[in-house]
């Protein structure tokens, strides 16, 4: 999709989501029992920074970012983890900040 806020809920089952956004601004992505795959590798961020709210009670949630994009995780795992393997260390002009809480259960970002 195009669109600059994109929504993605899952209640046991999956969602896959490519998203294409020129203009990416804002996500809310909920996994519950169930998993989320969320690919931003053909996005832009809009004044280089994009924000993803997430929320995983006994599910998953996948992030694969642009390898020039930094990412900033302040998510808070209870029982479960979050694990940020997309391996960019330095300064960049596009940032994706990942806030919210997971509940046994997961986050992964990788590029």
């Amino acid at each position: 999709s195009g669109d600059s806020v994109v929504n993605a809920f899952a209640f046991m089952s999956g969602v896959k989501r490519n998203i294409i956004s020129p203009n990416f601004r804002r996500a809310q992505v909920t996994a519950i029992m169930g998993g989320v795959e969320f690919d931003l590798r053909q996005c832009a961020a809009t004044g280089g920074e994009s924000v993803m709210d997430v929320f995983a009670i006994w599910g998953g949630i996948g992030i694969r970012v642009p390898p020039d994009w930094e990412v900033i995780s302040e998510v808070t795992p209870l029982m479960g983890g979050v694990d940020d393997r997309s391996g960019h260390m330095q300064p960049s002009k596009h940032r994706l900040v990942i806030k919210g809480g997971v509940l046994m259960g997961g986050v992964e970002v990788k590029s």
